[in-house]
This record gives C-alpha cells, structure tokens and sequence, in this order.
C-alpha cells in the first residue's frame, strides 16, 4: 500500500466537495466521473475516497441542500390574492439523483470486497435517517422530490439487503471453515 500524503488528503476532499458549491447537475456528474476515474487508478485510495463524498453527503443534510432541504410554503392557488406567488418552488434533487446511482453502483461492488467500505455507508445513512420522535424528517416532501425519495429508498433497501448477503457470506465462510476443522480432527 502507497503512502497518502496529506496533499491527496486535500485533493480528494476538493474533488467531493466542489460539486457542492454549485449544486447542480453538471458538476456532479463530472465530480461523479472523477471519483470512478480515481476508484480505477488507484484502488488503494478506496475508502478514502468513500470517506470523503460520505462526508460530502453529510454535508448536504446539514446544510438542507437538494433532496434534504426544507420545503418552502407554497401559496394556495384557490385562495390566491394579489400578492400570491402562484408558481412552483421545487428542490434540486437532480444532484442527489446522480448521487444515489453512484451509490448503487459502490454496494453492488462493496457487498463483494469491501466490509469496511459497508460499514463507511451504514454510518452514512445513520447520520441521515434520523429515528428520533418528534425530530423534523430531513427529506423533502415535495412531489418534485418524489422520485428521488423512492430512489434513496431503494438505495437503502439495496444496502440491507447487500449487508445480510455480507454477513451471510463471512457467517458461511466460518461455517465452512468450522466444518473443515471438525473434518481433520475427526479424520485424527
């Protein structure tokens, strides 16, 4: 394994963090193109790289940004007056799209190699879905956001069922090991 050095620490947090600032779709898909760019060049800064976008992600819950953000009061057209705004107020959700393809993508990879990589994207959608009572639900509600919700439900559906297939591998790896231990001292 290569050294990092704290100037690649600081690249790949730029590379994640960019799309951010402008939050649209374009940005992301290039950021999205980088990161599979640097997951092909260099496997070694895997979860790394995944740490750092996590983060990236993190930060769009904070900041209520796209799929998280709040939903602003429209007006109701049938009560409407003068001075109603009678236009729609949608999220940008397209970056969060993007985002949860890419995602997809990393388990269907991560459920093969990497249990650390799993482990990065549990915490991630800890940190996410909040299960305290009372607290404001992060996501958004609007039916421009519809699409994308489902699609982060997919999303965390698709991790459940990658992590029982991760558990259920390493649980019959020991099985089989278990198995073939018993078998040689048997034979003794």
């Amino acid at each position: 394994m290569k050294p990092v050095h704290t100037h690649v620490y600081r690249l790949l947090r730029a590379i994640c963090i960019s799309p951010l600032q402008f939050f649209e779709e374009a940005p992301m898909e290039m950021a999205v193109e980088s990161w599979c760019y640097i997951f092909d060049a260099r496997p070694d800064l895997e979860l790394l790289l995944i740490n750092e976008i996590l983060l990236a992600w993190k930060k769009t819950v904070e900041q209520e940004m796209g799929l998280f953000s709040l939903d602003v009061p429209e007006d109701n057209p049938l009560a409407a007056d003068e001075d109603s705004i009678l236009e729609p107020r949608p999220p940008n959700v397209a970056d969060h799209d993007i985002w949860i393809y890419f995602f997809l993508e990393r388990i269907a990879l991560a459920k093969y190699q990497s249990q650390d990589c799993m482990g990065h994207f549990a915490e991630m959608l800890h940190d996410c879905l909040s299960l305290d009572i009372g607290r404001q639900n992060h996501i958004s509600r609007h039916p421009a956001a519809c699409g994308t919700r489902f699609d982060f439900q997919f999303f965390t559906t698709s991790f459940n069922v990658a992590s029982i297939h991760l558990t259920f591998q390493a649980k019959s790896i020991s099985l089989n090991s278990t198995n073939s231990r018993s078998g040689l001292a048997s034979k003794m």
